[in-house]
């Protein structure tokens, strides 16, 4: 490559990174601050990502250890087997060595530009222009989408998601060198597959769907005399699956092994249907309709605009993008259309997928791609006037209902003017624009640069009005009270709130943990013990436990608090947004309208059961996450106020002994006549077994990729 060849590409690829970058601006300019959805009370980022990653670092330098379990959460939970905990997907690391939002903020925009990068390069591998391939990455990392996504705080999922154009390139890549045995593509394919699962499993399904659907039209774009015989086709497809499936072992075996014993399995198809799109959400795709997060559609009038033309310039590939275009987009219904519903029934591992509308993120890549294709149809020199009156027409068809849709929502009330506004100006802009690319008076490139411009106009307007940004809470109201009134220490005592008034942010930074908590995986027998200890109404599955009337966790339900398994659990004090009534909770406190409620004669977090049904407290020695050691007195049963749950093994006196699961739940050993010293250490062959296969799929990639 020519020095001046070298750097037009870099400077494609600067203007690629710098377009992302204007998006992100609100963010960076206020990068102590946290981004929130327009109108959303909560980010995952500070339910989940951050206290997690702050967890992480504190067992490090606290206990010298990786938390294999979770303490902070449910009473206890399997910490290496939850997706959230970002563990498992090495770019987190960074969260876990500086815990702050900057630091998530940061890696998101690393991840969007890595994402627009990967665009613009398959761009190219479709033999597209720089010009088209810098649209293509700024239709899609740009994607309103993203944002609505990012302001609820799906770090993961926008990290899984932003790797999908890499995976298409080598994909394509691996099938178009197949009759050069190229083993090497296809490893990186796979590898590049499992990171999606790392970062996030949701989105390894959809992923593996769009690269299989890639791969087969890649393939048959090909010459008979390209395509391979059936043993290089299957050498490339054990390459990719064996080397995504290697890797992703390390999160996919005791992710397995937790979902077997947890409330996803509860999971019902309606369930799973929650915020699909509804057909009236479709104008979406014409005005920027602030619908809930998950169900924002608007992809941008220029985009839009673009992939129209693309798709009708009828270029070779232009077919298989409206096929996914249209796919996605019915996808995205759920069970409106019998797409999805058939999804779920053939596709193993569908049935733990929620929310329909994150198909959309397959819309906004293949309508960025279409964009691309437009963009290189309109800048391409040619006299067809047929052509152009196509063209003119085809405009004047999409500018004419983008203008009566937003006409119609105006007078209907619904949307904001101002939107209204700017999208019909900045349709008419592209229309101007159009005429002067027919009429070609102004150099391709620079009507490559004034089509970028709209783009990133229109976007950075939609995406900064879809967040806002709200200053890091360094300290929560429930904090206050609970610093005032008891001291906060892992292997302690445990708070309960109702009302979810003490964040798990706030429990991490003050070393409290919770009984109870948010998160999309939870034990079954869990669940079932906190309904009886607490008195809730079961609703099916849910995130939150325990699960909140109409999803507001402010809305006071009627406690019906069992003593004598509440104290079981260890759990001392109750924080609660709204006053309670139970005998056997007894008011400590009131400030800024958090009420503190202590429980009388709770249980410790270990105790030897006596013959009466009584029981004496055992000392706790040493307490970690991965292993909590007990001096007791026997004969009798030691009881452990903490989860039984496969991996966790028990040590009489440095001899090993046979656990016990207590009233279905808790860890539990046998000991005899006098004082033992008993070891409880978490030991899970699932995390242990996929690493060391995480290893050798890398070491074994790494061989067959150097031979090659």
């Amino acid at each position: 490559m020519s020095g001046k060849a070298s750097f037009s590409r870099r400077k494609e690829w600067m203007l690629t990174i710098g377009g992302i970058i204007v998006l992100f601006l609100p963010i960076l300019l206020q990068w102590n601050r946290v981004a929130f959805y327009r109108g959303a009370k909560y980010s995952d980022l500070l339910i989940a990502h951050l206290p997690n990653a702050k967890f992480i670092q504190y067992s490090l330098g606290q206990w010298g250890q990786i938390p294999l379990w979770n303490p902070t959460i449910f009473s206890g939970a399997p910490f290496a087997a939850d997706p959230l905990s970002g563990m498992a997907y090495l770019p987190n690391w960074l969260g876990v060595a500086f815990p702050f939002p900057l630091t998530f903020n940061l890696l998101l925009l690393i991840h969007l530009c890595w994402a627009a990068l990967g665009c613009y390069f398959l761009a190219r591998q479709f033999s597209l222009s720089q010009s088209a391939g810098i649209v293509f990455g700024l239709a899609f990392a740009g994607a309103p989408k993203f944002f609505s996504h990012l302001g609820l705080g799906h770090v993961s999922l926008i990290f899984s998601v932003t790797w999908t154009p890499w995976l298409l390139i080598y994909v394509g890549r691996a099938i178009e060198r197949i009759r050069q045995d190229r083993i090497r593509t296809a490893l990186i394919g796979g590898g590049i597959l499992g990171m999606i699962f790392l970062a996030d499993p949701r989105w390894a399904i959809p992923g593996l769907l769009l690269a299989g659907a890639y791969a087969l039209h890649t393939w048959l774009q090909l010459s008979k005399d390209r395509r391979g015989n059936r043993i290089q086709i299957i050498k490339v497809m054990l390459a990719f699956s064996g080397t995504s499936i290697g890797i992703a072992m390390v999160l996919a075996w005791p992710l397995w092994e937790y979902l077997q014993r947890s409330t996803r399995l509860q999971l019902t198809q309606e369930m799973g249907n929650i915020l699909a799109l509804e057909w009236s959400h479709i104008l979406g795709l014409f005005h920027p309709i602030r619908a809930q997060a998950e169900q924002v559609l608007y992809l941008g009038v220029i985009v839009m605009l673009l992939a129209l033309l693309g798709f009708m310039s009828r270029r070779r590939g232009t077919g298989f993008w409206g096929v996914i275009f249209v796919g996605s987009l019915l996808l995205s219904f759920g069970e409106e259309t019998p797409l999805y519903p058939l999804l779920i029934r053939l596709l193993p591992g569908a049935n733990f997928l929620r929310v329909p509308a994150r198909m959309l993120f397959m819309t906004a890549l293949a309508a960025g791609a279409l964009a691309g294709y437009g963009l290189e149809w309109l800048l391409q020199p040619s006299g067809n006037p047929a052509q152009a009156r196509r063209m003119r027409l085809s405009y004047l068809v999409f500018l004419t209902a983008v203008i009566l849709v937003n006409l119609g929502l105006g007078y209907l009330g619904i949307g904001r003017v101002v939107d209204q506004i700017l999208v019909s100006l900045l349709a008419l802009a592209a229309l101007v624009l159009l005429e002067y690319c027919l009429r070609k008076r102004i150099q391709a490139s620079t009507l490559g640069r004034l089509w970028m411009i709209l783009i990133v106009t229109e976007l950075a307007w939609i995406n900064w009005s879809l967040i806002r940004m709200e200053p890091y809470p360094a300290r929560e109201r429930a904090r206050e009270i609970l610093n005032d009134n008891l001291r906060g220490g892992y292997g302690e005592a445990r708070i309960f709130s109702p009302s979810y008034a003490l964040s798990l942010n706030a429990a991490v930074d003050g070393k409290y943990e919770l009984a109870d908590g948010i998160n999309p995986l939870q034990l079954s027998s869990y669940y079932d013990y906190l309904q009886r200890a607490t008195g809730f109404s079961s609703q099916g599955y849910t995130v939150t436990l325990p699960p909140f009337v109409n999803g507001d966790p402010k809305q006071p339900w009627p406690l019906e608090i069992d003593q004598e398994r509440i104290g079981t659990l260890n759990i001392s004090h109750i924080v609660s947004d709204f006053p309670l009534e139970a005998d056997s909770a007894v008011f400590v406190d009131q400030i800024n309208g958090i009420y503190l409620y202590e429980i009388k004669d709770h249980h410790p977090r270990a105790w030897m059961e006596t013959d009466d049904d009584s029981w004496l407290p055992a000392e706790i020695e040493e307490w970690t996450p991965n292993q909590i050691r007990v001096r007791a007195p026997g004969p009798g049963l030691l009881v452990l106020s903490e989860l039984s749950y496969p991996g966790w093994q028990v040590s009489v006196d440095g001899r090993q002994a046979n656990m016990l699961t207590h009233d279905g739940l808790f860890r539990a050993v046998e000991i005899s006549q006098g004082e033992h010293q008993v070891k409880f250490t978490f030991y899970p062959r699932s995390v242990y077994g996929g690493s060391i296969i995480f290893a050798l799929s890398l070491m074994i990639a790494f061989v067959l990729g150097w031979k090659r």
